[in-house]
């Protein structure tokens, strides 16, 4: 082990940051794995480098190592290729391989940006444009803001004028649970106990306080006497009861066909077959695969791909859909009348939101029937149709791969995996050498922290030295005459070999921790 003695005044500048206060803060590192926006990434680490002023050429190895997935992919021939960038030419390849396509037009996003499911999700979609549109004025924000709220939302918040975006954002989120409120509206107020003729007899109304007292008491609803078993028999009196109902539908009542909402399990579930039939579908202003499905009733789409449609989207709160093996999911909403196109091919169909699993769109027999007689080739994936008195043929397209399940035991887990990587080589030797070295730094004064081996049994330390000689070996350690030792110990595996750890206790304790 080497380490690198550091003199006191050389300490305390290193340790100096900003403003007198410590450079070696416990602060974590973001990191990215490319499957996000880059932009709040990039901005994190800036931050860091400003707070623990990191040098130039240091900050793009301490981005890189926290890249992860498709990005640190992406860096390896990016660094290969052109070797190691400048911080500014890395933040910008980052950017362009990894963030969203608004870049050439972002003014016009915001135009096309409108509030289709909830608010909050329209506010998360309108700051990432906001972020990539560059300088705009305070008041364009607002009226861009409440331009795609649609009505009667933008109204609402329009008429309170306000000042700001975040004023503006608040106002969108407090109009809708107002106008819930106001619907809402107290209970319903029943008329007291009184009397009411029924068929030619004068007959005592029951008030909802009275129902609740009788039946606490255990009385008859029809007379004053106690309900037993067989009353009915000999109760000779009458009663109206008002019982209080509660209109939780908002006056919106499901109609017979939104009753029969039904959608394949494996349509739902995302599971892919071979002999599945899928379609590019231009809806709204986005491109998504549709699965043509015989066993759903209508027409689906996901919640992911819906709020980026632009379609006029009418939320129901009472929409639910049966799923073949009898589970029901709820339903957000509907896209009433929507507008798709499959090869420039124009179609009008209602599509319901639904969480899909694998697939963006589910088209059923309800428009399936529209297209009239069809002609399906499976083996060759095409179908064909009339339409408009020529004839249309589209062929299936193949979407991401589904998930593929086997049952694999011991030891043919592990031959399957040495099997299919046979190019990984075991490592030999130690790792090259890089732009920065790693340190210890220890507290002034301390000497060199050496312990004293453990005292092991014979069968222990002859696996001590076999590991130890096979480690040399291979070059991942080697001989040394360092003032500086840590003990070492064997923990046994649960496949009964051993696993040989260092005790670093002694020197961790005479660390400078930040």
């Amino acid at each position: 082990m080497s380490l690198h003695a550091q003199g006191p005044e050389l300490l305390q500048q290193r340790k100096e940051g900003p403003l007198g206060h410590t450079r070696f803060h416990k602060l974590e590192f973001p990191s990215f794995d490319g499957t996000s926006d880059p932009l709040p990434f990039l901005n994190r680490c800036e931050h860091y480098f400003r707070g623990q002023r990191t040098l130039e050429e240091e900050q793009v190895w301490l981005a890189a190592l926290h890249l992860q997935g498709s990005a640190q992919q992406w860096y390896m021939r990016l660094e290969r290729e052109e070797g190691v960038p400048s911080w500014r030419r890395f933040s910008t390849l980052l950017d362009m391989r990894f963030g969203p396509p608004i870049r050439s037009n972002p003014l016009g996003e915001f135009a096309a940006c409108r509030h289709s499911g909830s608010v909050a999700d329209y506010q998360e979609w309108f700051l990432a444009l906001l972020t990539r549109a560059g300088p705009l004025l305070e008041s364009q924000q607002v009226q861009l803001f409440i331009a795609g709220l649609g009505e009667p939302l933008s109204i609402d918040v329009q008429l309170q004028g306000p000042n700001s975006l975040e004023v503006a954002m608040s106002l969108a989120r407090a109009c809708p649970e107002r106008r819930d409120a106001s619907t809402t509206g107290p209970a319903r107020r029943f008329d007291s106990a009184g009397t009411v003729t029924v068929a030619g007899r004068t007959v005592r109304r029951l008030s909802p306080a009275e129902l609740e007292e009788r039946r606490r008491n255990g009385q008859c609803f029809n007379c004053d006497e106690k309900y037993v078993c067989g009353h009915n028999r000999v109760c000779a009196r009458l009663f109206v009861m008002e019982v209080e109902s509660r209109d939780d539908d908002d006056g919106l009542e499901e109609t017979d066909v939104e009753k029969s909402l039904q959608i394949s399990l494996l349509a739902i579930a995302g599971v892919r077959t071979r002999d599945t039939m899928q379609l590019n579908i231009q809806l709204g202003r986005i491109t998504v695969i549709a699965l043509l499905d015989s066993g759903s009733t209508h027409n689906f789409v996901s919640q992911a791909a819906a709020r980026h449609t632009g379609l006029c989207f009418i939320p129901r709160t009472d929409l639910a859909v049966t799923v073949t093996n009898g589970d029901r999911v709820r339903c957000p909403g509907v896209f009433r009348d929507a507008t798709f196109a499959i090869d420039n091919e124009p179609f009008r169909a209602d599509v319901y939101v639904l969480p899909l699993g694998g697939y963006d769109m589910v088209l059923g027999t309800d428009w399936l029937a529209t297209l009239g007689p069809i002609l399906s080739d499976f083996g060759r994936h095409t179908m064909s149709l009339w339409r408009s008195n020529r004839r249309v043929r589209w062929r299936s397209v193949l979407g991401p791969p589904g998930a593929r399940l086997q049952s694999l035991q011991g030891r043919e887990l592990l031959d399957l995996l040495l099997d299919e990587f046979t190019n990984v080589a075991t490592p030999v030797g130690l790792p090259p050498k890089r732009a920065r070295d790693h340190s210890i730094h220890l507290m002034p004064g301390t000497p060199p922290v050496a312990v004293r081996p453990y005292r092991y049994q014979q069968l222990q330390k002859d696996e001590l030295e076999r590991q130890c000689r096979a480690m040399e070996k291979q070059g991942l350690i080697r001989r040394s005459s360092s003032p500086f030792s840590a003990p070492v110990l064997l923990v046994r595996k649960a496949d009964g070999t051993w696993r040989l750890c260092v005790n670093y206790r002694a020197l961790n304790e005479r660390m400078v921790k930040g």
